[in-house]
């Protein structure tokens, strides 16, 4: 079946032959003129200058006597004349997001040729906004909200409206003031450069049209700007239109996809044969449906698909495409393509914000935002965010051992807060642990990062990391530049927003031969083209069409009543580029995510999909694809106590030095297979950094502060004036439980060590309960005991005892031994959980369920007594 663009490249060259190099050819993208070339190449005879080519933003650029403007450079202009209008106090920081959206209704204001006064003048009066702010969205309120600090000085709903409404009154001046000042400098933003060429048209001063003929190919949906160019060459006989479409669409009353061709094929005639639009009706479609319950999954089956479409002679570039209207699916769709494809054309580029780079660069970012800086000139950086560039790949390779030497040190001190002169062991780490003197000065500082990063022979990086470092560096110098023409002050969240908006939209040139194998598009880059088997994936709701409303402060009633794009023209928009990419393909597959969503719903068939199934009246075959789910045998751990594991225990008994603790017993006792893989086998729980206080550490903390704070008591008589006086100490126990935590927690890198301590969050609750204990405990020896005397705290204990002629050793630490009035032994073991069981007999602790508290006391009770025989103890 012939293509649309060989359609239209054999009609042009039939009408204007020789005479087509004079003309100028206007696409709805870029990309387009490189196939009308190769099917224009296949007609001609011999050697013709190719036309002039040009996307409709390109040509409304060409007839500009404007240049366009950074956004950057518009929402700082714009800015300077909100503040002049306004006499508003708000910082640059604070207005950057209120002024991209702002700008954002102005450019569509100008391409849909709108009078600013009379639909500021409406939206200052509409109720809608005088009730409320529903028709805002969370994001558009939080750019309000963010830019308007009186908001939080605002109490009432009607001060915030007329507060709000004061603020759209002066719109329409802020609008002329801004472009003037635009004019004065002589740039403009793309919506402008577009209204003041057909306001020129309409004054009767156009601008120059050179060409014999305007030859627009292609088009669907236009702006106002857009259709009253088409009309004023249309009334000149300069311009030739070609529309794409299908009757199965266009002459339905209701189908969305025809929305807007309906109109503009009466204005503007199609060059075309009607021949030509009947294609779902008379050509055979094999379309193929496949519920897959998986993102990734959809790409897996590229492997199964592929193949059968792939004969030799699709070597041709318009034969099989792949269309990603979710482009995170452009890596998963690249390994998952069989051997069997030769030859690939990755059209939508690959996206930087892939790369290895830009996640290092996004690393970077988060440890810059969530810096501490505890000194003029001393940065200490939050342990997460250093891992994570340590961790990182690219930091790996060219650090060497320095990074996994800088992680151990991090794991094994249990670091929380990493001072940067410990990070700085080479020039690459020295770097990247350091921070700009100045949010303006952020974007050199990634520019030596890009630098530094090496590729040499030594530490090569990839090719695409190579391309993704030059396309960062020369994206950072043009941003750098700019910034210099901006008096403002920067905060440095707003530098960092700038930083990631502009890495962003970055793609790498990621192309085969355009002209030749299998095509990877974006629903996009598929305008004017048509292929002969055409595989789309992620057909899902919210993807294709996408639910996203246009970013705007103009409310649904004005923009619809202004002729403002609204969410129906989006839908009407993708519908069209759905329906004409099909309605000249074989052979369609299809597929979709079936999975259940995070609301716990399955995600939503996509609208156009229903549509084809209940409308067409084409046969589709449907597919539901399941992975087969299989759970693995339940098998009994059993371990065979071999001679190796009998010479293992011998360290406990015989020739071995080592001894078994309270722990290892109860161990033993409540689970063997624990004991067996912790102290024969030698596993051990990975190790962690821990920055917050789990219950275990809460018992650590505890027992070092009581033993810091009671052997000041040893071999003392008690309760007495010196523990009263710890007491009522408001300073005492505060400072030895931060110093605890200061020593378990490794800030002690100064001379105060618990100076370091960040105590917030669970931290600081934990802090509150031990100090409680520690005042609890003192209260309990200062009133519920008669006299004792401390004999040791934190007291070491060995004992062997005789086991079926073994001599088992045993060991442990004993926290408190208090020797009572009659000379019976106390041994105290603190317990910070909750134990309130009671045993009335040896017997009951080995045949109910096991207590490791009440074991642990008693082997702490035979230790001592194999020691001290003949003594009364007392646990």
């Amino acid at each position: 079946m012939e293509k649309f663009l060989e359609l239209v490249a054999q009609d042009l060259y039939d009408k204007l032959g020789e005479k087509l190099s004079s003309a100028h050819v206007i696409f709805p993208s870029r990309r387009a003129h490189l196939h009308f070339n190769y099917y224009l190449s296949r007609l001609i005879q011999k050697p013709l200058w190719t036309p002039r080519y040009a996307s409709i933003e390109d040509f409304f650029r060409e007839l500009s006597s404007f240049h366009p403007a950074d956004t950057l450079l518009l929402n700082y202009l714009l800015y300077k004349e909100y503040k002049k209008i306004i006499h508003s106090e708000e910082s640059f920081s604070s207005f950057y997001s209120f002024g991209t959206i702002l700008l954002a209704d102005f450019d569509n204001v100008d391409k849909y040729l709108v009078n600013p006064d009379q639909l500021y003048t409406n939206l200052k009066d509409l109720k809608e906004i005088e009730k409320n702010f529903d028709y805002l969205t969370p994001e558009q309120r939080e750019a309000l909200s963010s830019y308007w600090n009186t908001f939080s000085k605002i109490k009432t709903d009607k001060q915030h409206h007329l507060f709000f409404l004061q603020l759209w009154e002066n719109l329409a001046d802020i609008y002329h003031s801004f472009k003037d000042t635009l004019r004065k400098d002589g740039i403009a933003y793309n919506g402008m450069m577009a209204r003041d060429i057909i306001e020129k048209i309409k004054n009767n001063h156009p601008p120059a049209f050179p060409s014999e003929k305007y030859i627009f190919i292609g088009f669907n949906a236009l702006t106002r700007c857009e259709e009253e160019l088409f009309l004023f060459l249309h009334q000149q006989k300069k311009a030739l239109f070609y529309w794409d479409y299908d009757e199965y669409y266009l002459s339905h009353p209701h189908h969305e996809a025809g929305y807007f061709l309906k109109t503009y094929i009466k204005k503007f005639p199609n060059q075309l044969k009607e021949d030509h639009d009947k294609n779902f009706s008379v050509s055979q479609k094999n379309i193929h449906v496949y519920a897959i319950p998986s993102v990734t999954g959809q790409a897996k089956i590229l492997s199964s698909l592929l193949p059968p479409l792939l004969q030799p002679e699709t070597e041709r570039w318009d034969k099989t495409v792949i269309v990603l209207p979710d482009e995170q699916l452009l890596l998963p769709v690249l390994y998952s393509l069989p051997e069997e494809v030769q030859n690939v054309n990755i059209t939508m580029g690959y996206p930087v914000r892939f790369s290895a780079t830009a996640g290092l660069i996004k690393l970077y970012l988060e440890l810059y935002r969530h810096a501490c800086k505890k000194t003029e000139d001393r940065n200490v950086f939050y342990y997460k965010y250093v891992c994570d560039i340590l961790s990182h790949p690219l930091v790996k390779t060219c650090t060497g051992n320095d990074s996994q030497e800088i992680l151990s040190s991090i794991l094994t001190e249990n670091k929380i807060y990493i001072p940067a002169k410990e990070l700085h062991k080479n020039d690459l780490l020295t770097h990247l642990f350091s921070l700009p003197a100045s949010p303006p000065e952020l974007p050199g500082h990634l520019m030596k990062l890009c630098q530094l990063l090496p590729a040499d022979e030594e530490n090569s990086l990839h090719d695409i990391e190579k391309e993704t470092l030059y396309v960062l560096y020369t994206t950072l110098v043009k941003f750098k530049n700019l910034l210099q023409k901006i008096e403002e002050t920067f905060s440095a969240d707003l530098m960092i927003r700038l930083v990631l908006q502009l890495v962003q939209p970055l793609t790498l040139p990621f192309e085969g031969e355009p002209l030749k194998g299998m095509q990877i598009m974006g629903l996009l880059e598929t305008r004017t083209l048509d292929f002969d088997n055409v595989i789309i994936l992620s057909v899902n709701e919210g993807i294709l069409p996408k639910n996203i409303p246009p970013a705007s402060f103009i409310p649904y009633n004005l923009r619809k009543g202004f002729g403002l794009p609204t969410i129906e023209h989006q839908d009407a928009i993708f519908a069209y580029y759905f329906y004409r990419l099909l309605q000249r393909a074989s052979n369609i597959h299809l597929t979709y995510n079936c999975e259940n969503n995070k609301d716990g719903l399955p995600n939503e068939i996509s609208r156009y999909l229903l549509q084809l199934k209940y409308e067409s009246h084409l046969t589709i075959q449907e597919h539901p694809v399941s992975y087969p789910i299989t759970f693995p045998e339940k098998r009994n751990i059993e371990i065979q106590k071999t001679e190796t594991i009998r010479q293992i225990l011998k360290k406990y008994y015989g020739e071995g030095n080592d001894a078994l603790s309270p722990s290892a017993i109860s161990h033993y006792l409540m689970c063997p297979l624990r004991f067996y893989f912790h102290h024969i086998a030698g596993l051990k729980e990975t190790e962690e950094i821990e920055e917050e206080a789990d219950d275990l550490i809460l018992g650590i903390i505890f027992h070092g502060a009581m033993e810091k704070l009671y052997r000041f008591f040893i071999n003392k008589e008690l309760p007495n004036n010196d523990l009263k006086t710890l007491l009522k100490n408001k300073q005492l126990i505060p400072q030895t439980v931060r110093n605890q935590f200061a020593e378990y927690f490794k800030h002690h890198n100064g001379k105060t060590s618990s100076d370091q301590i960040f105590l917030q969050g669970k931290n600081l609750i934990v802090y509150n309960v031990v100090c409680k204990y520690i005042k609890k405990v003192i209260e309990e020896d200062l009133t519920n005991h008669s006299s004792f005397t401390l004999q040791a705290v934190e007291k070491e204990c060995n004992a062997t005892f005789k086991v079926n002629e073994l001599n088992i050793r045993l060991t442990g630490k004993m926290d408190r031994i208090d020797c009572l009035e009659d000379g019976t032994i106390r041994i105290i073991d603190y317990k910070t959980g909750i134990s309130k069981e009671k045993k009335e007999s040896i017997e009951k602790l080995f045949n109910e369920k096991i207590n490791h508290h009440w074991i642990q006391m008693l082997i702490y009770t035979l230790m001592w007594k194999e020691k001290h025989p003949g003594q009364t103890i007392y646990p």
